[in-house]
């Protein structure tokens, strides 16, 4: 069954990324914290802090760290998917442009200090599993976002190919960045689009 937040209409209501409501500050502080120190490692107590928010506040948006890592997990899915929209509504049927444009993208971002890879990876191997539904979800999502991509691309694959190139990419860019997390060597990114262009 879908765990859902109580206050999960605050995530689509127009004030939820406004720095004056509360719960936006919270769940923006906890989205910096997440990502950046880990799930496990970043505390209520630092959320509470870095927003700038009480106790009473947080628990009256998040009755607990779990609900509010399922709001950082939907914010992190609509990032993700507005990146690929991106990327597939620029080159909406060449494949090959489409490849170079993303990969680009995130040779250029792994080259940055900020990026710590993927999010939902760092939470699935931090938690013990109480958000492996939600992540289950988006990375189904995305694979779909592929499938009607290459479906519709100059590549003129079938549903059934479609689907398993779309497998492909996934665990070619999951692989990716682990591999240049482990390294730090960006040139794994060359290797994801290479591996892509074959």
């Amino acid at each position: 069954m879908k765990h859902q937040n109580p206050n999960s209409s605050l995530l689509s209501m127009p004030n939820a990324r406004n720095e004056a409501n509360p719960g936006a500050r919270l769940l923006n502080a906890a989205r910096d914290l997440f990502y950046s120190h880990g799930y496990a490692m970043a505390g209520i107590n630092e959320v509470i802090e870095k927003s700038n928010t009480s106790k009473k506040s947080f628990y009256n948006y998040y009755p607990s760290k779990t609900d509010l890592g399922r709001a950082f997990l939907h914010l992190e899915k609509e990032s993700l998917c507005d990146l690929v929209d991106h990327f597939i509504q620029k080159n909406p049927k060449n494949y090959r442009a489409f490849v170079s444009a993303w990969c680009r993208f995130l040779k250029t971002l792994a080259k940055s200090k900020t990026y710590k890879g993927c999010p939902f990876a760092n939470l699935s191997a931090q938690s013990s599993g109480e958000f492996d539904l939600e992540i289950s979800e988006t990375m189904n999502l995305l694979k779909e976002k592929f499938i009607n991509f290459l479906e519709n691309s100059d590549l003129t694959l079938n549903k059934k190919d479609s689907e398993r190139k779309a497998r492909s990419i996934l665990v070619l860019y999951q692989g990716c960045i682990q591999m240049w997390k482990l390294t730090g060597d960006v040139n794994y990114f060359d290797q994801f689009k290479e591996q892509l262009l074959v």
